[in-house]
C-alpha cells in the first residue's frame, strides 16, 4: 500500500497518470482489511492530497484573471510572495492569496479558485475481507468457539455425572 500511494505522489509531481495510480491505491484497499492511508489516528486532513495538481489550477486560475488586469499581476504575484513567506500550510495558501486579494485589490477580478475537495482523497478499508487474514480471522472465531462449547460441555459432564 505505501508503494502504491508514493506512486500516487510521484504522479502528482512529475504530471503523469493520477487517475490510474488512485484507481490502483483504491483497489488495493478496498480489497485488503486492515490498511491505513492515515498516518496520525487523529489527523482530520484527508491523507492524499495532490497538491501540485492544485496548484497547477490555482496558477491557471490566477494566470486568467491576471490576463484580465494588468493591475492584477502586481497583486497576485505580492499575495503569492506573501502567502509562500509565510508558514502557511499548503492546502491553505489558495485561501491566503484570496484574501490578500480582497484586502489589497480593489480593482482585480475574483479568483473562481477550485474546491479543495477535489484534489483529496481517503478510502477506508472493508471490516472482513476473503483474503489470508481475512479467513485467519473465520478459523480462530470459530476455533474459540468450540474451545468455548468444549469447556462448557465439560463441565456441564463433570457436574451431571456427580
Amino acid at each position: 500500500m505505501v508503494s502504491l500511494r508514493e506512486k500516487v505522489y510521484t504522479a502528482d509531481e512529475q504530471g503523469g497518470d493520477v487517475e490510474g495510480a488512485l484507481r490502483n491505491l483504491r483497489v488495493f484497499v478496498y480489497a485488503h482489511m486492515n490498511t491505513n492511508l492515515r498516518a496520525g489516528s487523529n489527523s482530520s486532513e484527508p491523507p492524499i492530497q495532490l497538491v501540485n495538481r492544485f496548484n497547477a489550477a490555482v496558477a491557471a486560475e490566477q494566470a486568467r484573471v491576471a490576463a484580465l488586469s494588468s493591475n492584477a499581476a502586481s497583486v497576485y504575484a505580492a499575495a503569492q510572495s506573501q502567502c509562500e513567506r509565510a508558514s502557511i500550510p499548503l492546502t491553505s495558501r489558495a485561501q491566503c492569496i484570496q484574501d490578500y486579494v480582497l484586502k489589497n485589490g480593489s480593482s482585480v477580478p475574483q479568483l473562481n479558485l477550485p474546491d479543495k475537495q477535489f484534489y483529496t482523497f481517503d478510502f477506508v478499508s472493508p471490516v472482513w475481507s476473503p483474503d489470508l487474514a481475512g479467513w485467519a480471522l473465520v478459523v480462530t472465531g470459530l476455533l474459540g468457539i468450540l474451545i468455548i462449547i468444549r469447556i462448557a460441555s465439560g463441565i456441564f459432564m463433570r457436574l451431571y455425572l456427580k
